[in-house]
């Protein structure tokens, strides 16, 4: 039986008292900028910084336009809702049990041990929402722009009145997309999915498949100025018996404008060679993906850090390496990092373009057979 224990502490990483740390709320860590006039990233603030925004911008009583989505919105994220998730169709579960197979998910419960993030591919539209490092509307005449910072990409949902395709030319992973009002609520209808674009969220959570008829459906509401309501529906008759809603609210960052947050190839396999393989044991393939592991045991030290506040090249697959490592045997947390029981500088310290920020760290140590 293997389980994990994780500390997370938050802490300035270079000078900190755990009796100081009890008595401090957050708001002591100054905002991280580029400089005067700048605003900061949605995933390099505390808790508490964000509500401090949020009541000096009066989200609560702050005047607004319903039919205004722009802002950068929440790193809260909306994951498709596990309680809605429809029954497959005998079609469905063939494509599951298939891509079960190829990114290593033991269940429909359990995250993905191959992620297809962890080598760059786009997430597309439904993954991109549901991670959600921040994302923004911007809106034009005749278009609006979701830009999503994961991945420093964007879809173009189309205003003008044309209709969707009946038969794309070609597969996209953010879809083909259009959009009207209907009173105060923003519908977005798409269609066109490549099949690579995955059913999920982050790396913690699993992957489910999708048709190339797969439609999706989202409908934007304005609730007041902080809050935004959101209702995603996937209707794929041929992978789920009947459509798959989830409905949630994510929040304004009024102090946040979006970054660069690629997600570049060539660091995220240097990553994955030099943490995510001895981390779980497991030789990478020439596909870029993880053999199964050795029969062996093995103790090991992560540092987590949250938010990714520096650059794409620290925090570019943190999160999958605790993909990669589910039900680990319980052992003391220890603040070394150690793999094989070799001691390694942190990531972040080793990596020459990368700056330690105050942040969140979970120290995890574990023994893994």
């Amino acid at each position: 039986m293997r389980n994990v224990v994780i500390l997370g502490v938050s802490f300035a990483l270079l000078a900190f008292s755990p009796f100081a740390l009890a008595q401090t709320s957050g708001l002591e860590v100054a905002p991280l900028t580029p400089g005067p006039g700048w605003k900061t990233c949605p995933r390099c603030q505390n808790s508490a910084r964000v509500a401090d925004d949020r009541k000096k911008a009066a989200v609560d009583t702050h005047p607004f336009d319903p039919h205004d989505l722009s802002g950068v919105w929440g790193n809260n994220g909306l994951p498709p809702d596990a309680k809605t998730r429809p029954p497959l169709t005998p079609e469905g579960q063939k494509l599951l049990a298939t891509l079960m197979k190829e990114v290593s998910q033991a269940n429909e419960n359990s995250p993905p041990l191959n992620d297809p993030l962890v080598n760059c591919d786009p997430l597309g539209n439904i993954r991109s929402f549901g991670y959600n490092y921040g994302m923004e509307f911007v809106q034009t005449p005749g278009r609006v722009f979701q830009f999503f910072e994961w991945g420093h990409t964007w879809r173009t949902i189309w205003t003008d009145g044309r209709k969707l395709p009946d038969d794309p030319p070609v597969e996209r992973f953010y879809g083909y997309n259009v959009g009207r009002w209907e009173g105060d609520t923003f519908i977005v209808e798409s269609y066109g999915y490549d099949t690579r674009a995955l059913i999920g969220s982050d790396a913690t959570r699993p992957l489910f498949p999708h048709s190339s008829g797969m439609k999706v459906e989202e409908r934007y509401r304005r609730l007041d100025y902080g809050r935004l309501q959101a209702t995603i529906t996937i209707t794929d008759p041929q992978v789920y018996t009947k459509p798959w809603t989830t409905t949630g609210t994510i929040e304004l960052l009024p102090n946040a404008e979006i970054w660069e947050y690629f997600c570049v190839p060539s660091e995220s396999n240097e990553f994955n060679n030099r943490l995510t393989r001895p981390a779980t044991g497991r030789a990478v393939n020439s596909s870029g993906r993880l053999n199964e592991p050795p029969r062996r045991c093995e103790l090991i030290v992560i540092r987590r850090y949250s938010p990714p506040c520096t650059t794409a090249r620290r925090g570019i697959a943190l999160d999958p390496i605790f993909s990669q490592l589910p039900r680990l045997r319980p052992a003391k947390v220890a603040a070394r990092h150690f793999i094989d029981g070799r001691s390694h500088p942190s990531f972040a310290k080793s990596s020459p373009r990368s700056r330690i920020w105050p942040a969140t760290i979970h120290l995890m140590k574990i023994s893994r057979c």
